[in-house]
């Protein structure tokens, strides 16, 4: 059976080192730095680019240059390289940010702000629920709802704690497509403030590590959901919101997927959940 995971770009962080975190991303493209220039990205995991942020270097050669950044998060600056050269990043909202930059990175430097409240924590076992919008009849019926265990995993500290992982049971998981193993039970996501945001896809363009939800609801019978959900909340007890995605159905007559924004996913704290 032919499955299609859908691949985004390598979302592996690499830590700078940090007053509110900071976060170098290969994956993104900057515009490129020169010898005499230094370029770079602004963004957060959930807003995406962030506009008008403050670049000033705060060490090094070129102390005291500022840039701000533009409606896509780029800036641009001259700047002399140096062993000791530092960056602090700022924008109202958000935590100030530090990075060390002491050679021209290659393409440029991608910095990640982190809102200024603290992240809500996640941690902990749900009882998960996704459900496929009304209108998929094209997905048989006995599948459209989907009942899991679902554990979240989140780091304790700032800013680790503003991503998280979550992992699925109670249900009979495909085989991920992986050298070393595993199962499509898993997704990510991300946490700022009381802003939470669900991504069911695979985030790992370039390996062969899958994730993202695939169930074997019958002998050779396979439902794959993939989707983002956005939504903002006081508390994690339930998490409620609209799926932007879609759930595909293969068996031996063919497959059929139904995209829409109106799939929902919810999870409750502390319930335990399972297949249905």
């Amino acid at each position: 059976m032919q499955r299609s995971v859908r691949l985004t770009s390598a979302a592996a962080m690499i830590a700078f080192g940090a007053c509110g975190g900071t976060s170098v991303s290969p994956s993104q493209s900057p515009r490129a730095s020169t010898a005499t220039t230094l370029a770079g990205y602004v963004s957060n995991g959930i807003v995406g680019p962030i506009a008008g942020a403050l670049v000033t270097v705060t060490a090094g050669p070129s102390t005291g240059a500022t840039s701000l950044t533009d409606s896509e998060g780029y800036f641009r600056m001259a700047y002399s390289y140096g062993p000791d050269g530092r960056l602090q990043v700022t924008k109202e909202g958000f935590a100030p940010t530090m990075a060390h930059v002491a050679a021209p990175p290659s393409g440029g430097i991608a910095i990640v702000l982190h809102a200024a409240t603290p992240p809500l924590m996640l941690d902990g076992a749900y009882a998960a629920t996704f459900a496929a919008d009304a209108a998929c009849t094209q997905v048989p019926e006995a599948v459209r709802t989907r009942s899991y265990t679902a554990v979240v995993r989140q780091a304790p500290q700032f800013p680790q704690s503003t991503s998280f992982d979550v992992t699925l049971s109670g249900g009979s998981f495909a085989p991920a497509q992986q050298p070393i193993g595993g199962a499509l039970n898993s997704f990510f996501g991300f946490v700022e403030a009381n802003s939470i945001d669900f991504r069911i896809w695979n985030r790992y363009e370039a390996s062969e590590i899958d994730e993202g939800i695939g169930e074997e609801v019958a002998p050779h019978a396979l439902l794959e959901i993939q989707g983002e959900a956005r939504l903002t909340v006081n508390d994690a007890s339930t998490i409620e919101a609209p799926l932007s995605g879609s759930f595909s159905f293969t068996d031996a007559t063919g497959s059929r997927t139904c995209k829409s924004s109106h799939h929902s996913v919810v999870l409750r704290k502390g319930i335990a959940g399972g297949m249905e």
